[in-house]
């Protein structure tokens, strides 16, 4: 592999894999480099950070605008705001996510469509770790 494969940690220095999203060694995230989004209003609230990244979409922390409280906000990747089946796909999970009542399951609070950015789904936010730090901190599971 080349140097450019790599991408070296800021916080400790750690080179990792060019398509990583965390430290391997101290678990900082490389997920906001140069993310258009953070800053921008998506429903009620401003994205402040990046926390996941997944298949379809990615998950922010959020503040509500108004009321300074703390909200998970989901958006669908931008390469499939336009795939009629991906937004379809979305839709679905809000409602069933909407519909859902169960204390290991987050609440959807808001959800509507932001123009340049795509549809979205606002969650109740909760404190805790990652299932990597997880693993870091306890040899077991």
């Amino acid at each position: 592999m080349s140097a450019q494969d790599f991408k070296e940690c800021d916080n400790c220095g750690h080179r990792n894999t060019s398509d990583a999203t965390f430290c391997g060694k101290c678990g900082a995230s490389f997920l906001n480099e140069e993310d258009p989004f953070i800053g921008r209003q998506v429903g009620r609230c401003i994205l402040k950070e990046k926390i996941g990244l997944g298949g379809s979409g990615a998950v922010y922390k959020g503040v509500h605008s108004t009321m300074g409280r703390i909200f998970a906000v989901k958006v669908l990747h931008a390469d499939l705001v336009t795939d009629e089946e991906s937004k379809a796909r979305f839709e679905r999970e809000v409602q069933v996510l909407a519909g859902m009542h169960h204390k290991n399951i987050v609440s959807i609070t808001d959800s509507g469509y932001v123009p340049g950015i795509g549809p979205y789904m606002e969650m109740e936010w909760l404190e805790g770790s990652t299932l990597f730090g997880e693993r870091k901190r306890r040899k077991y599971l």
